[in-house]
């Protein structure tokens, strides 16, 4: 493991608080105890203290020795006091004894005691070992209690980013993948907030790449079916024709041509089926590679179909002159649907009543195509908001635009492509 990420750990973190806060409560102790007790006990300061604590301690013997009625033995032998006072102990001598200044107990001082069978001088002395007692339990105490203050606040820091941490998990796991985990500092709660937020990006971007290709199959399979209704519907139609001018024919020839028109009928059903059920505001991803085709001829040829084809219908149409020659650089499927859209869109809206205008102009850089029809006060269909948005984005994924617009009850669509001239 690397040294710089060892030092890092969560672990050695701990270990470092709590010898720093074990150092400090030896600090704490040695200060309350060999300083503070010592100099409570020794120090001159609490030499008064002390000396009214003897002479209260010796009146309370008297009281008790007067109250049982001890003789002096009895009085030296009792213990039955000094287990109830242990703050002093005293000492018992039939004569008086002198002590020198320098001594350690030089706040004893003799008083004559009064018992039953005559006197005895009793010498009190503070018990030292039952102060150093107390002090030692009262640094011990604040030597834990300052521990405790130095290592529980880092504890309560660590339980309190793991709850965090938890209760951002809790969230993501609800399904809210918007949320972001941010973590700081280098230790193994860091690393795993880190780890956790790096898994929720890769899940969020996964799941993106998986909606794109939903979404694009989707796109590709609704374009496709709303461009596939269009030759279906010609093709029945063409069938129709044929039935109804083929009348007197061999029944073997008409069952053939019935059976036709089902088939043709079936898959445009199934068509509109997969229309409805895959039906997107959007338009498949681009073609790859377009040819190099010559314009004039190509939209002549589509022109021309198509207005045949509306002429059918009942429409007044005209295919336009196109003059000069150019070259397109566009997909030929994809401009074959451009014009079955479009084309498609005037059988189903356009007013029958009025004439058809196609107009088509070129110049050296671009190819205008103008149609306008009148719009029909009832439409033979319910739009699907489809066919404008594919031509629209079909032209302008091949580097042109589509304009439409409405103008007293007049519907004019302008698709301008890029042209090439032949070399």
């Amino acid at each position: 493991m690397n040294k710089k990420k060892y030092k890092t750990r969560l672990g050695l973190k701990f270990t470092a608080v709590a010898g720093a806060a074990l150092i400090a409560a030896l600090c704490v102790f040695i200060t309350l105890y060999e300083g503070l007790t010592w100099w409570v006990i020794n120090g001159e300061e609490f030499d008064p203290y002390w000396e009214e604590e003897c002479q209260t301690a010796i009146e309370s013997f008297q009281d008790y020795v007067t109250e049982h009625e001890f003789t002096v033995d009895q009085a030296i032998r009792d213990i039955t006091w000094e287990k109830n006072y242990k703050t002093v102990f005293l000492y018992f001598s039939s004569s008086p004894v002198e002590y020198t200044d320098d001594s350690e107990q030089g706040r004893v001082a003799g008083t004559l005691l009064e018992c039953a069978d005559g006197t005895v001088y009793a010498y009190a002395f503070s018990s030292d070992t039952h102060y150093y007692n107390i002090g030692l339990t009262g640094s011990i105490a604040a030597a834990a209690v300052c521990f405790f203050l130095i290592l529980l606040p880092y504890v309560y820091h660590i339980i309190h980013r793991i709850t965090n941490l938890s209760r951002e998990m809790e969230i993501l796991s609800g399904g809210n993948l918007s949320y972001e985990i941010v973590s700081v500092g280098n230790d193994e709660l860091s690393e795993l907030g880190r780890n956790i937020e790096g898994m929720r990006v890769s899940v969020l971007e996964q799941m993106e790449r998986e909606n794109e290709a939903v979404l694009s199959n989707s796109r590709l399979i609704t374009a496709l079916s709303h461009d596939l209704r269009t030759p279906l519907t010609r093709l029945t139609g063409y069938l129709e024709i044929l039935r109804l001018k083929q009348a007197g024919q061999s029944p073997e020839h008409q069952r053939y041509l019935d059976a036709s028109i089902e088939n043709a009928q079936r898959m445009k059903e199934l068509s509109d089926e997969m229309f409805r059920h895959f039906q997107v505001k959007q338009s498949p991803a681009p073609t790859e590679g377009a040819d190099r085709v010559s314009g004039n001829l190509l939209l002549s040829q589509l022109i021309s179909e198509l207005c045949f084809d509306l002429q059918a219908s009942g429409f007044t149409a005209e295919p336009p002159v196109i003059n000069g020659e150019f070259d397109l650089h566009i997909p030929t499927l994809d401009l074959k649907r451009i014009f079955d859209n479009l084309f498609s869109n005037m059988k189903k809206y356009a007013d029958k009543s009025k004439a058809v205008c196609i107009s088509v102009t070129c110049d050296a850089a671009y190819v205008t195509i103008t149609l306008q029809n009148g719009i029909a006060e009832k439409a033979q269909a319910q739009s699907n908001g489809l066919g404008l948005p594919t031509i629209r984005n079909l032209v302008e994924r091949n580097d042109g635009q589509a304009v439409f617009s409405t103008s007293e009850g007049i519907f004019s669509t302008v698709i301008t492509l890029p042209v090439e001239l032949p070399v």
